[in-house]
C-alpha cells in the first residue's frame, strides 16, 4: 500500500507546506460548502491560522508524511478544542486522518474535545466518537457543525 507514513511535531518552518496542504483540501473538499464571502474570509485566513497554530505553548500539532512530503496535518489548542485536520486529497479515507486525530487525543487529558466540523467532515468525526452540539451554523458564510467528544472513562 504506502510507504511507511511519519508523524512529527509540526514547526514553524513547516508554515509555509501546511498553508498549501490546507488550501489545496479546502478547495476541493471544503470551499464549495462555504458561501462566497465565506470563502474569501476562509482563504484569507488560512497563512494566519497556520501561523497562530504552530505556537507551541497553547498549541498541539502534528504533521504526516511519507517520504518527507506532507500528507497531513492536525492542531488541537489547549487539550481541549480541535482548530485543524487536514488530510492530502490523494490520501483520505487511508486512515491518515483517523491517526493524526488519534495522536492528537492522546495528548488531551480533558472530558470533552470540541470542533467545527465541515460539512464533508461530520460523518468522519462522528465515526470517531464525536456528536453533533447543533445543527449546521454559518458565521461570515463559513459553514459548520460544532460537535464534541466526551471522554467517557474519565475518573
Amino acid at each position: 500500500m504506502f510507504k511507511k507514513i511519519t508523524f512529527e511535531t509540526a514547526t514553524q518552518s513547516d508554515a509555509s507546506s501546511l498553508a498549501t496542504l490546507v488550501l489545496d483540501v479546502s478547495q476541493q473538499s471544503i470551499l464549495p460548502y462555504l458561501e462566497s464571502n465565506g470563502q474569501n474570509a476562509y482563504v484569507a485566513s488560512i497563512q494566519s491560522d497556520i501561523n497562530t497554530v504552530l505556537n507551541r505553548s497553547e498549541y498541539q500539532s502534528v504533521k504526516a508524511s511519507i517520504n518527507n512530503k506532507l500528507i497531513g496535518f492536525a492542531a488541537m489548542r489547549e487539550g481541549n478544542y480541535i482548530t485543524h485536520l487536514f488530510v492530502d486529497n490523494q490520501y483520505q479515507a487511508t486512515g491518515v486522518g483517523k491517526a493524526l486525530l488519534a495522536r492528537l487525543m492522546a495528548t488531551s487529558h480533558a472530558d470533552e474535545v470540541s470542533l467545527k466540523a465541515s460539512l464533508n467532515a461530520v460523518s468522519f468525526y462522528e465515526s470517531q466518537g464525536f456528536v453533533a452540539t447543533g445543527s449546521e451554523m454559518s458565521v461570515n458564510g463559513i459553514r459548520f457543525v460544532p460537535m464534541v467528544w466526551q471522554n467517557t472513562h474519565s475518573k
